[in-house]
């Protein structure tokens, strides 16, 4: 009988070696992220109280210590992806007591952008606006600004996840006075300085002179500069 339960001893022994490592979860705080902006992940199966090495896309970074249940928060950066405008890469996070217990995720990171083109010619037409990046907003708005008066366009709806739009839209209205205008694209309702992100352009309106047959036509037109 003793050397029955010796046998059963040791075939649970065997099969408690043999038992796989405890899944490990990792996962971001958002699913797409702008190349340099702060990535917030949350871990949890490591060991307690345990060190757990973290890297991005096969780099080591730094390492965090686990709570008494096995939870690790850890906070990084997204890679620069310049020249590509999107890719995916790869937060792993790997406990350092059993390096078996491991987990990745595969977020996206982008480039942080606002293309208008075009740059110049008359300010009734419509432009041709594509932006990236925007992954804190749901709707894309362009305010325009000039003397502390001005107006709010709304664009549209950004495609998630990664805060896309491409859109035709006329920023200025037939008859634009001339002068400086400032406009900002972000995704408030509302104008404020503070909002973030944004990208704001300097547009100027002028007059200028084309000739013709019977004599010299006045029209407008505009330059837009990009300020941040």
């Amino acid at each position: 009988m003793n050397r029955r339960i010796a046998c059963l001893s040791l075939v649970a022994t065997t099969f408690a070696l043999a038992a796989p490592a405890q899944a490990a979860t990792l996962a971001g705080d958002k699913a797409c992220y702008q190349e340099g902006e702060p990535v917030q992940v949350i871990g949890t199966g490591f060991t307690p109280n345990g060190s757990v090495n973290f890297s991005r896309d096969n780099q080591a970074f730094g390492a965090i210590n686990a709570g008494p249940t096995g939870v690790v928060t850890g906070k990084g950066t997204a890679p620069r992806i310049s020249p590509a405008r999107e890719r995916r890469f790869v937060l792993e996070a790997r406990d350092a007591t059993n390096p078996a217990i491991v987990a990745t995720i595969n977020p996206l990171a982008t480039v942080f952008d606002v293309s208008v083109k075009p740059l110049r010619g008359n300010p009734a037409r419509k432009r041709r606006i594509n932006v990236r990046g925007f992954t804190a907003g749901k709707t894309l708005y362009a305010h325009v600004r000039r003397g502390g008066k001005g107006r709010n366009i709304k664009l549209g709806r950004l495609k998630q996840p990664c805060g896309t739009k491409k859109v035709r839209k006329r920023i200025f209205r037939p008859g634009a006075k001339t002068g400086t205008y400032k406009v900002q694209f972000d995704t408030r309702r509302r104008y404020t300085s503070k909002a973030f992100p944004k990208v704001t352009f300097n547009v100027t309106i002028f007059r200028v002179v084309r000739p013709s047959l019977a004599s010299a036509a006045f029209t407008t037109s505009e330059r837009w500069v990009r300020v941040r």
